[in-house]
């Protein structure tokens, strides 16, 4: 899907940051491209909500991982034996370590 070299979508600028484009290879290389498209689009529409309050994200960096990662927890690579959101969280919080995230952002993502 080469979600890497979208911009922006909808008027949300996609963040360009090596932790993030990480963050894309790594669902890219895992995930079926529709699962791709949601964590996206998670991303979307959490930030379209976040504006609609009138308020802005403080890391749009961790947000964007968080979005993008959420679901790992669903592809075999990263499926273990507790429910599927934890499975992800754990995933992405492996994902943070081996990136060197400080564990406060960590615990964001």
């Amino acid at each position: 899907m080469a979600l890497a070299r979208l911009k922006s979508v909808a008027g949300v600028t996609i963040p360009d940051t090596a932790l993030c484009n990480a963050a894309v290879d790594l669902l890219e290389s895992s995930s079926p491209e529709f699962l791709c498209a949601h964590c996206l689009r998670t991303y979307i529409f959490g930030s379209l909500a976040v504006r609609g309050l009138g308020r802005s994200v403080v890391d749009e960096e961790a947000a964007f991982c968080g979005a993008v990662l959420h679901d790992l927890g669903l592809v075999p690579p990263y499926r273990r034996d507790n429910r599927f959101e934890v499975d992800g969280a754990d995933a992405a919080r492996q994902f943070c370590s081996k990136h060197q995230v400080a564990p406060v952002r960590a615990d964001l993502v």
